[in-house]
């Protein structure tokens, strides 16, 4: 913490060291209801989300928000870049102070600042995009076991990525590939809202077409497509996740 110390007053550093330190945690569904939401909104010819089994259900997971900011830093980071590691810190400055610190021994929801909430309306989109590409790439690495990451404007222009070859079709992609080991290629599109549920819907279904549009040329292992909704709401924080499959 003392790389981020240097010209911050002492009011400043403490409340980053509160908010980071802090136990907080976050919802996460994949379920009926909420496919069957989705699902209403699609576009005609969008393929049907379906439940993600392995994250089926209601269930809470703790995070701490240094966790959270480092991802969200590393998945906006290109590799390529000079200094890459430490470029990666950006996003623990730029929005620690958008996050509700939690003092108490006891978890409690993952809620913005009200600083956060009272942004003008393109800050406000901002934020609430990189939080959803936060979430999602924390959630997908813990829960299902990544370690990898490529963005997939990258991947299509060719980049000296260890990938199979893709294909796009349609004119907006998805967001991200991430993959580990032994998992299959996850292919991810985060959204992200402050707005409402149903607000949150709207996106997921939008996201439907987008990671069905990338396809890999001769993958060899599975290939998941998830969309991944975050909601950040005034009493705390719920991710959405479903899966349209390739097949009906």
């Amino acid at each position: 913490m003392s790389s981020f110390a240097i010209g911050i007053a002492p009011q400043a550093l403490a409340r980053l060291n509160s908010v980071l330190s802090s136990k907080l945690e976050f919802r996460v569904e994949s379920s009926k209801a909420v496919v069957d939401s989705i699902n209403k909104k699609r576009k005609l010819g969008t393929k049907r989300a379906v439940l993600f089994n392995q994250l089926s259900g209601s269930n809470l997971h703790a995070v701490r928000p240094i966790d959270l900011l480092r991802k969200l830093g590393t998945l906006t980071t290109p590799a390529s870049a000079n200094m890459a590691r430490l470029s990666a810190s950006w996003a623990t400055l730029r929005y620690c102070w958008a996050i509700e610190p939690n003092s108490g021994k006891d978890r409690l929801p993952l809620r913005l600042s009200p600083d956060a909430r009272q942004l003008d309306f393109h800050q406000k989109t901002l934020l609430s995009d990189e939080f959803g590409i936060a979430f999602a790439g924390l959630l997908i690495e813990r829960l299902l076991g990544t370690s990898e990451h490529a963005d997939v404007s990258a991947v299509l222009k060719g980049r000296k990525i260890k990938l199979p070859p893709a294909t796009l079709t349609g004119r907006r992609e998805p967001d991200y590939v991430m993959w580990g080991p032994t998992t299959p290629y996850y292919i991810v599109e985060c959204k992200g809202t402050q707005s409402s549920k149903a607000q949150c819907i709207r996106q997921m279904a939008s996201g439907l077409g987008q990671v069905q549009s990338l396809s890999f040329v001769g993958p060899r292992r599975a290939v998941v497509k998830l969309v991944v909704g975050t909601q950040l709401l005034a009493g705390g924080t719920e991710i959405f996740v479903v899966d349209p499959p390739d097949g009906e």
